[in-house]
């Protein structure tokens, strides 16, 4: 190839190196020559200097070096097809820089695990989020310190117990049957659950709960990861209610009305029963603004919803509808003369003066009463407007009394 085989490398030449990955051979060609160079195992990277030294062209030199990263076991050898002490000092030189190349990968390698193991240990051990490690038997083998300021529970309460031991007492069997169910088939589940701390105070996790599989997709690890939304949740409820209900008697207001009547005639339309509407307006209100002032007013209006509300039942919907009106809507609510004993239960609980800070105030109510049969085409607008105009009669005909709507102010109405 040259006219001089035996001459020594250039500095060009000399310097020459190259970057082996993989398994096959990598050749390149100096000036004394093509030479072969080839690693006998896969190598994460080596790099593979030529030294500087006179030698015959065409000859090989065969070395291997490979590393088992992290775990810095590191085996290499040399092997050098040669005739004199140049050959094998080129095969030795080729062998330490590709050793220097393999502990420098390994040595990365370890430090790569290192920091693994650091950043894992910094997700475990870092986070404001609770978390709780179960194996594939369902007992707690790990928690984070997150867990123990959340809850108060710390490791000598909770490691080796059974993950059931941890349940809130506020969800049934049930509850966790669906969530098991539910993390056997889709390998994750999130929710709220209402839990209680170490000393009995309670509060709500959003909750998120995955599982880790092995290669046969067999669980290894169940992960629970959660957070304290306790103040989150009291806001949205909060919020909810200021939406819901009225602020000065904590009553539903007149959107919630509406949703609680339709509700109840299309549960009469499925199952039969009967619906019935008491519209109710404080006699005599007008004339405590005029007298003792606004702020007596709300006063009288806190309490006869106090009052209304002791002699509601349960199921009903008692509601401020404007003003100093008030709605009752009574589901199931049987014969004409149960009705009528409830309303005579309102009018004699409103007859009771109320004291205010401004002085003593007299009230009375006025009643209207419509009632939907089973099977009849009533809507919810037609009730309200037919116990409504029932309740001015009952005003005209000197209050403190009530009145049914008649048939022919809307059909479906029954007296």
């Amino acid at each position: 190839m040259f006219d001089d085989p035996d001459r020594s490398l250039s500095a060009r030449d000399a310097a020459g190196w190259a970057v082996m990955a993989g398994d096959g051979p990598l050749q390149f060609e100096t000036s004394l020559g093509l030479y072969t160079h080839r690693h006998l195992s896969p190598l994460e990277e080596i790099r593979a200097f030529l030294p500087n030294v006179t030698t015959n062209p065409g000859r090989t030199i065969e070395w291997s070096a490979y590393s088992f990263a992290p775990a810095a076991e590191i085996e290499a050898g040399a092997h050098a097809v040669t005739r004199d002490a140049a050959w094998l000092a080129a095969g030795i030189a080729a062998l330490l820089w590709a050793l220097s190349a393999v502990a420098s990968a390994a040595l990365a390698g370890q430090w790569r695990s290192r920091f693994a193991l650091l950043e894992a240990d910094f997700v475990f051990n870092a986070p404001v989020e609770g978390i709780v490690v179960a194996d594939a038997d369902l007992t707690v083998v790990a928690i984070n310190p997150a867990y123990t300021e959340i809850t108060g529970f710390d490791e000598d309460t909770t490691l080796g117990k059974p993950l059931r031991a941890l349940r809130s007492l506020s969800h049934d069997t049930g509850f966790y049957d669906e969530v098991m169910e539910t993390l056997s088939t889709s390998r994750r589940w999130t929710g709220r659950i209402n839990d209680y701390k170490a000393d009995g105070s309670s509060f709500v996790q959003l909750l998120s709960f995955s599982v880790i599989v092995d290669e046969s997709n067999t669980p290894e690890r169940y992960v629970g990861v959660f957070t304290d939304v306790t103040t989150q949740v009291r806001h949205e409820r909060e919020l909810e209610k200021q939406a819901t209900h009225d602020e000065l008697t904590d009553l539903a207001n007149r959107p919630l009305l509406w949703v609680a009547l339709r509700r109840d005639l299309a549960r009469q339309e499925r199952h039969g029963g009967r619906v019935a509407v008491c519209f109710i307006d404080l006699d005599g209100f007008k004339e405590v603004n005029d007298s003792l002032g606004h702020g007596a007013g709300d006063e009288v209006l806190k309490e006869a919803a106090r009052r209304l509300s002791s002699v509601v039942r349960s199921s009903d919907t008692l509601a401020r509808y404007g003003g100093d009106e008030f709605v009752v809507v009574l589901v199931d609510a049987g014969e004409h003369s149960d009705i009528e004993r409830m309303a005579a239960r309102i009018l004699n609980v409103l007859r009771e003066p109320i004291a205010t800070a401004a002085g003593s105030a007299n009230v009375r109510g006025s009643i209207g009463i419509a009632a939907s049969d089973p099977g009849s085409d009533t809507t919810a607008q037609n009730l309200i407007e037919a116990a409504d105009v029932a309740m001015y009669a009952a005003k005209q005909a000197g209050g403190d009394s009530f009145e049914w709507a008649q048939e022919h102010t809307r059909g479906g109405l029954v007296h």
